[in-house]
């Protein structure tokens, strides 16, 4: 997939990210599920669109908050809204009665943690820009 390897990219980056969007979710289920992994885990993964006010110390709100602190991070491929990820952690705290010195422990040195793991980091539509 990489254009570094290949100068002609069998498919559009348009395109790939429109498949990572529709299935990625469905992919980290049934990975979770053939990895026999514990319940709650895929259950997480698969409900971790949006926050969960109802069931505040669900794993599937702290997938959600992880996400994204991911995007703030620059650790996502698609569009970010920084806005909108600001609310989402915003919110994320407050669900989780996390205090801002935990925050401030859970996103530093991030994307030194994690983004180094990645042979490239991948480019947003607005670092394009």
């Amino acid at each position: 997939m990489s254009v570094h390897k290949h100068p002609v990219p069998w498919i559009s980056h348009g395109v790939w990210r429109c498949v990572v969007d529709r299935s990625h979710r469905k992919v980290g289920v049934a990975l979770a599920r053939q990895w026999n992994l514990p319940p709650e885990i895929s259950q997480a993964i698969d409900r971790c669109a949006a926050f969960d006010s109802l069931h505040p110390h669900d794993y599937a709100n702290l997938v959600c908050l992880a996400n994204a602190f991911a995007k703030r991070q620059g650790l996502y491929a698609g569009d970010v809204d920084n806005q909108q990820v600001g609310e989402l952690v915003s919110e994320g705290q407050r669900l989780l009665a996390l205090s801002d010195e935990a925050m401030s422990a859970l996103g530093a040195g991030l994307y030194g943690r994690v983004g180094t793991l990645f042979e490239v980091k991948i480019p947003t539509a607005q670092a394009a820009s």
